[in-house]
């Protein structure tokens, strides 16, 4: 059993435990493996590169870092790489940007800088300068070989030649002028020794010169550069040119030791700082065919924190006093009584020390420095404050023996909702209140006091009120809501604005009938009532009283308007009954129109009203409308369509379950057309008719009579003496009513039914709405049955079917269960 735990504990140990990382460096994202055992990225563009987790005890904070990788992979020391990292099961996520070896120095220690990113300085500078291939010459371009330069000389004499430079630097000129030395010349000087040349030969003539060519130089860049070796240069290129054409200084070079190894053999060493930071052009030195550009290593550095900025400097015999010329001069938020500095000593361990900033100014530098400057302290402690419903809120200047008054009249006044009589003032306290927590579990401290300013006394000069203020104290004007609803009425009933409305001074009951657009057409002459709510000091609860009041006397402007409301009171204004209604009658009568008839009148009475039916009208296929029927009517049709769509699902999902694959799709297309379907029936169908029977003989005393409610409409159409055969037969159309022709004459006259009719769905719809199907009387009852005119004979589509091969294979699956 030992022997069998043992090998299974060295399985387990062997095992790796691998996550997912995703890398994205410059927009391309390639896959990652990370083993958290030796914590290595596996990557073909980033051998040996590390990931190291690694936790700041002082503040508990998860610091991830990716170590550099060889210079020749040029991703470690490049800013704008960035490493996105996604750690499957952990807690990682965000960006991680690769440090240079030199940064992760000061960024790892727990000293002064660690932590706090601090980036070295000079290098984006290249990254962000871009090399102009097409920039016109510069006329400190220095003439060269291959070069071709044309001369225009006009005057006594005219000719205009391009000429090459020669190996020797020369060019020679025709018409007797000769050789013209060029060598170590620049393009400043190339006019002025072309006319120097032709007035040994030549009086009274004009010279333009000008390089039309130039050949590419070749330079060689080594060291410690993202792409070392041979570049093409555009003639005139400068040395910055070279450099960010070749990707830049690593991290791990140096920018204030750059050496530039000229042709002739000599040696030139820059300072790139001086042509970053102090814009010494002079610098950025132009470079020409066969020149060498060294990169030696980056030498001691120093760095500098806190409130002033952050950043890594190398070091040139450089002072304090000389990197912060390039850092930034200290302002008046630094404090510069004092800085801190930290320093290896020994070679063994790193302290701390304090010290003025005088004296570190002008002492010499070393390796590893690092000066912290730390900004002021940035709390005001001269001002009190002033906020709320005031004009001019704000900080204002404390000084002894200042007063509540004097911060108000600072205030330049209140606004119009501000509390008159009491304000907040709170004031820091010198020592701490202790106060016992709940269940003696501890002590409670507070640095904070409230005092309630009694600010009308204060306003009103009392000087007990106006109390002397202290630094930090905050006064706080306060609104009239902070202490109280605001009052409100409320009136209803019939009157044109009905609703609640802001309680005044003194506002009377005219008052508030006047806002409420006073009474409408349906207030009822007679009593009104005011509700109020009355509190009963005996019983303690509010008891509702009511008083009454004349409305004819209101609106009058007698005593009833002059009546005081109070906070909570309700106006009720009392409405007659309404007992006419509004209705409409159109077509076939004399007078047609919107009516106004009393309650309880028919539908007999409206027609009567209008002077009756014209002789030509049709009241067999009057349509009768009424807008409550409608919106029953739509409701009952959206119950109908909802329950049709759940079975229609519940339908589908079993076809489709039971492998019906052609069925599914049938049904799924039935329930897609469904919501078509539904809009026309809205649009079309539901109009809210009523059949009425107007041929009946009592139709007067019938209950077709109905009552009229508000909204009917009655239509009257005109007489119609043709037959409408709609649907699937072969020639839908309308015939010439005939009285001895029955409905199957009429389908036959149509050419009969389509083969996908559905000959038991067929009906008759008559033109007073009643409607007659094959299905109510029986198909052959149906045919024999003579329509009148105006009627319309409907023959819809068959219902879909199952086909036989569908309910075979049931039948077949059916058996094959129960054998089972």
């Amino acid at each position: 059993m030992k022997t069998l735990f043992l090998i299974l504990v060295l399985l387990l140990s062997s095992c790796t435990h691998r996550l997912n990382i995703h890398y994205y460096s410059e927009g391309e994202g390639k896959n990652l493996e990370w083993t958290k055992e030796t914590k290595k990225l596996a990557s073909p563009n980033m051998n040996n590169t590390k990931i190291k987790r690694d936790y700041d005890s002082s503040i508990f904070k998860l610091k991830h870092e990716v170590e550099a990788a060889p210079s020749n992979q040029n991703i470690s020391n490049d800013d704008k790489n960035t490493l996105h990292v996604y750690m499957e099961g952990q807690e990682i996520k965000g960006t991680v940007t690769p440090l240079s070896p030199v940064e992760r120095s000061y960024n790892d220690t727990m000293g002064l800088s660690g932590g706090k990113r601090v980036l070295q300085v000079g290098y984006k500078e290249l990254q962000n300068h871009t090399v102009d291939e097409n920039a016109p010459i510069s006329n400190d371009y220095p003439i060269g070989v291959g070069d071709k330069i044309r001369v225009a000389l006009t005057g006594s004499i005219n000719m205009t030649e391009e000429y090459t430079v020669n190996s020797d630097g020369i060019i020679f000129m025709s018409q007797g002028i000769g050789a013209i030395n060029l060598n170590g010349k620049t393009k400043t000087d190339l006019n002025s020794l072309v006319t120097k040349a032709v007035a040994k030969e030549y009086i009274n003539f004009k010279s333009a010169t000008d390089i039309t060519q130039t050949q590419n130089i070749r330079v060689l860049i080594t060291g410690k550069i993202a792409q070392p070796g041979l570049r093409s240069m555009r003639p005139g290129a400068t040395l910055v040119d070279a450099l960010a054409k070749a990707g830049g200084v690593l991290k791990t070079g140096s920018l204030r030791e750059v050496k530039i190894k000229k042709a002739s053999g000599k040696l030139i060493e820059v300072d790139l700082y001086q042509l970053f930071f102090e814009g010494n052009a002079k610098h950025n030195i132009f470079l020409s065919a066969g020149d060498q550009i060294i990169i030696p290593p980056i030498g001691a550095t120093c760095c500098l924190v806190g409130a002033s900025g952050e950043g890594i400097y190398e070091l040139k015999n450089d002072k304090l006093r000389d990197l912060l010329a390039i850092h930034g001069d200290l302002n008046g938020f630094i404090a510069s009584n004092r800085i801190f500095f930290e320093k290896t000593v020994k070679s063994s361990r790193r302290e701390v020390f304090s010290m003025e900033l005088k004296e570190a100014m002008d002492m010499p530098l070393y390796d590893s420095y690092i000066f912290e400057f730390q900004g002021v302290n940035d709390q005001i402690d001269n001002t009190v404050e002033i906020s709320g419903f005031i004009s001019r809120p704000g900080k204002y200047p404390w000084s002894p023996g200042m007063k509540l008054s004097d911060l108000i009249n600072k205030g330049d006044g209140f606004l119009m909702d501000a509390a008159l009589h009491l304000a907040l003032l709170t004031r820091r306290l010198d020592g701490e209140v202790f106060y016992e927590q709940n269940a003696g579990t501890g002590i409670s401290r507070v640095r904070e006091e409230i005092i309630w300013v009694e600010l009308d006394m204060v306003l009103k000069g009392y000087p007990h009120a106006n109390i002397e203020l202290q630094r930090f104290d905050q006064l706080r004007i306060l609104s009239l809501k902070h202490f109280q609803e605001d009052p409100m009425v409320e009136i209803s009933g019939a009157v044109r604005k009905p609703g609640e409305y802001k309680l005044t001074q003194n506002m009377t009951l005219g008052d508030l009938t006047k806002l409420a657009g006073n009474p409408n057409s349906q207030a009822a002459p007679g009593e009104g009532v005011i509700v109020r709510k009355v509190y009963n000091r005996d019983k303690r609860f509010f008891d509702v009283k009511m008083f009454h009041f004349d409305l004819v006397d209101l609106v009058t402007e007698g005593n009833s308007s002059t009546v005081v409301l109070e906070d909570g009171d309700r106006v009720v204004l009392r409405s007659a009954a309404n007992t006419s209604v509004e209705v409409n009658i159109e077509g076939l009568v004399r007078f047609p129109g919107s009516y106004v008839l009393p309650g309880g009148s028919k539908v007999s009475d409206l027609i009567q009203m209008a002077g009756g039916i014209l002789s030509e009208a049709d009241l067999r296929a009057a349509n009768f409308q009424r807008e409550s029927v409608r919106i029953m009517q739509t409701k009952r049709l959206n119950e109908l369509f909802e329950e049709t769509r759940q079975r229609l699902t519940r339908n589908r999902s079993s076809i489709t379950k039971d492998g019906r694959i052609q069925e599914s799709y049938a049904s799924s297309m039935e329930l897609n057309s469904l919501n078509k379907l539904k809009s026309e029936m809205l649009s079309k169908q539901i109009q809210g008719r009523v059949v009425v029977d107007f041929l009946k003989d009592d139709f007067i005393t019938s209950s077709d009579n109905v009552i009229l409610e508000n909204g009917d409409k009655l239509i009257v159409p005109q007489k119609m003496n043709s037959i409408m055969t709609l649907g699937h037969v072969f020639a839908p159309t309308s015939f010439l009513w005939r009285e001895d022709l029955s409905v199957g004459d009429y389908v036959d006259m149509a050419g009969g039914y389509k083969e996908e009719a559905g000959e038991e769905e067929v009906y008759l719809m008559t033109a007073a709405g009643e409607v007659r199907s094959a299905k109510q009387v029986g198909h052959s009852n149906l045919m024999k049955m003579v329509p009148g005119p105006g009627d319309s004979i409907m023959v819809p589509k068959q219902e879909l079917k199952r086909s036989g091969l569908s309910v075979a294979s049931d039948y077949v699956s059916l058996v094959r269960q129960m054998s089972e």
